[in-house]
């Protein structure tokens, strides 16, 4: 009995999460960090910087983007554009984030191939 409810539960929170899908390819959307930090979406507070981005009315919950060392960071609000560390990525920046898949649950969740900051 309790084994069965143990699996009934791992089988709801793995499909809560829902299974990945494929955005446009070259798709990109331009939204507001909302929330900024490690641990987020699980990883705790030693894990890997992770951005909430709120894409405005379209998208009910926003994603929340786990950036890896490799991530391409640019600053567009320079002419021209230059490479940019994470410090760029503020709380309230407008940012241009592409990617290609997203786990479609409230908020999503995905790992941008770039990042650009608007504003």
């Amino acid at each position: 009995m309790i084994r069965t409810i143990i699996a009934g539960a791992a089988v709801l929170a793995i499909s809560a999460c829902g299974s990945p899908t494929p955005v446009e390819p070259g798709g990109h959307d331009v939204g507001e960090i909302v929330r900024l930090g490690p641990g987020l979406w699980g990883g705790g507070p030693d894990g890997p910087l992770q951005m909430h981005v709120d894409f405005g009315a379209h998208d009910e919950c926003g994603i929340i983007f786990t950036l890896g060392a490799a991530t391409p960071i640019t600053d567009a609000r320079s002419e021209p554009p230059v490479r940019a560390s994470e410090k760029v990525l503020v709380m309230g920046a407008t940012v241009a984030v592409g990617y290609r898949l997203v786990n479609q649950s409230c908020p999503g969740q995905s790992w941008p191939d770039a990042v650009a900051r608007l504003r």
